[in-house]
């Protein structure tokens, strides 16, 4: 997994922030996350901290290390190579934190995998 990949390599951060997206904040009525980053912090003592709505400098920020990130992938990557990883390599929090390839070839039915179809 990703983030196993960074600890390993940086340490585990003391915090997370994030912006109030349904991936990041749990459900309001049932308070159960939606997605597998839900139980993410916590199963490795990170402190979740959700930025305040209309938090214009956080999300400055935020979208200023984003903008740098597309500009070192176009700089680096070709577009066969953005879209290799984001099908083959990127683990999908939608897709219990699996890559879009190998959940494809999970739903085949048997019949298209063993070429009898």
């Amino acid at each position: 997994m990703v983030p196993e990949t960074g600890f390993a390599r940086y340490g585990v951060p003391n915090d997370i922030l994030t912006d109030h997206g349904s991936r990041f904040v749990p459900n309001q009525k049932t308070n159960t996350p939606h997605h597998a980053f839900g139980r993410f912090p916590g199963h490795h003592s990170i402190r979740h901290t959700v930025a305040r709505r209309n938090d214009t400098q956080t999300h400055e920020k935020i979208e200023r290390f984003f903008w740098e990130i597309d500009r070192l992938i176009a700089a680096v990557f070709s577009m066969d190579d953005v879209v290799d990883w984001q099908n083959r390599i990127k683990p999908h929090a939608s897709l219990d934190c699996k890559e879009p390839e190998t959940v494809f070839v999970e739903r085949l039915p048997p019949k298209r995998i063993l070429g009898y179809a």
